[in-house]
């Protein structure tokens, strides 16, 4: 390792740097820590696991970009997947850390080269095909004239069957060709087309394992079909069949792993119910589509169950308007019969759990106001003065007890003194006096 202080290269168990005798045992850990990532991308890398190779050896050098090994496999590893782009931008980091790395240079040289030869090579190798197959057709046709009328009628059917991608056919006639052909041109012929047909289903091979390789499921199943839609050879039939019946295992695996993340809330229900609908989609006359159904309906019914107690908790808290609205648009979520009489038997039951909340705030409110009305009355008497008195007023008595109004009997009827005519006795509490001038008593 590098010593930051000096730029001292030390040993990687070096806690102290030989130059300028700085602390170096946090960059030791550091160091470490990156040659861990460092080595687990070698693993993924020889086993093919490039994506992840990637992803350690990026690790790797977030922690040390001093690196130089780590560089250099990461180039390799683009190189192998094809993008030399990125191959040479690693390369030549590698390069800049250590010019003398003789591996990095060669790697780099090899990839500039392929890079200006490969696609003429390609090209040639594809025109080449073309020309052979072309001419060695030409060929058969000249010949036309002195072959067997059963000879030239086959290598016709032949090539057309070639021509429309019906290789099953193609190879069926090539075949027969080889056991009734007497002419070299024809069985040349013959030998050129199948050659074309077998290199095309190598192609579709590769590209088949290339999509498994990166994940691409599904699209390296659409091609698996496809290739066995076409019948190529037994040997490469048994290769595609073999590849179906993996990624069909992995699938499965995938959303058992799905299900279980859902069940324990690491996974959304819409995630797991994509994956178990793609994989129906896949595999719809499947032996387990059956029981894959099932699961599905069964992750539905838990997910209608778990969203039905939310709601319901919510509506305890008197949210139910809003829960009635959620509750209405998962019944159009899940139409299938079973599911939506839950629903709707939910909705009945919040709608009446509505209803009896609104029945009894209505009653308390008409309580507390008949309980208002009652424990305020007002007790008004006006008490006439003496008829001789010029300056007769009258004495309102208002009082708010706590108690309902009394009734008065004829016992608790007030009692004029003979002369002053001002005095009263009532049975009630001590009334607070205001002075108004009614000349009557009136008691309300």
């Amino acid at each position: 390792m590098i010593c930051p202080y000096c730029n001292t290269e030390n040993r990687d168990d070096q806690d102290v740097c030989y130059h300028c005798n700085r602390d170096l045992s946090m960059l030791r850990l550091i160091v470490n820590k990156a040659k861990h990532h460092y080595i687990i991308a070698l693993e993924h890398a020889e086993r093919g696991r490039y994506q992840e190779a990637i992803t350690e050896l990026q690790h790797a050098l977030d922690l040390d970009r001093h690196n130089v090994n780590a560089h250099v496999v990461l180039g390799t590893v683009y190189a192998r997947m094809g993008n030399l782009e990125k191959a040479n931008e690693q390369w030549k980091e590698a390069l800049k850390l250590n010019p003398m790395l003789y591996k990095a240079y060669e790697y780099l040289q090899r990839s500039e080269e392929a890079k200006h030869t490969r696609p003429r090579l390609n090209s040639l190798l594809y025109l080449a095909v073309i020309l052979a197959v072309s001419l060695c057709f030409n060929l058969a046709l000249i010949f036309y004239s002195v072959l067997p009328k059963s000879e030239e009628t086959l290598l016709r059917e032949t090539w057309n069957y070639y021509i429309n991608k019906d290789y099953y056919s193609a190879l069926q006639g090539i075949a027969r060709l080889e056991k009734i052909a007497k002419d070299d041109i024809v069985l040349c012929s013959a030998d050129v087309l199948k050659d074309s047909i077998n290199t095309y289903f190598h192609q579709q091979l590769r590209a088949v394992r290339e999509a498994e390789r990166q994940g691409r499921y599904y699209v390296a199943l659409t091609e698996a079909r496809e290739s066995l839609r076409r019948k190529p050879p037994p040997e490469l039939n048994s290769m595609f069949t073999s590849i179906v019946a993996d990624i069909r295992a992995v699938l499965i695996q995938q959303i058992n792993n799905y299900i279980n993340g859902y069940y324990s809330n690491e996974v959304g229900y819409e995630r797991v119910k994509a994956e178990i609908e793609k994989f129906l989609t896949a595999f719809s006359d499947d032996r387990t589509a059956k029981q894959m159904a099932q699961t599905l309906k069964r992750v539905q019914s838990h997910f209608i169950r778990t969203t039905l107690v939310e709601l319901k908790e919510k509506a305890e808290k008197g949210y139910y308007e809003e829960v009635i609205s959620k509750a209405q648009a998962l019944a159009k979520r899940f139409p299938q019969p079973g599911f939506a009489n839950q629903i709707n038997e939910f909705i009945r039951e919040i709608k009446a759990q509505s209803l009896r909340h609104l029945l009894k705030e209505e009653q308390t409110k008409l309580a507390e106001e008949e309980a208002a009305v009652l424990t305020t009355p007002t007790i008004t008497l006006a008490l006439a003065q003496h008829p001789g008195d010029a300056d007769s007023t009258t004495k309102t008595l208002t009082s708010r007890m706590a108690t309902p109004t009394p009734t008065l009997t004829p016992a608790e009827t007030p009692e004029r003194a003979p002369s002053e005519g001002r005095q009263l006795k009532i049975a009630t509490p001590t009334p607070e006096l205001r002075f108004t001038s009614p000349t009557s008593a009136v008691i309300f």
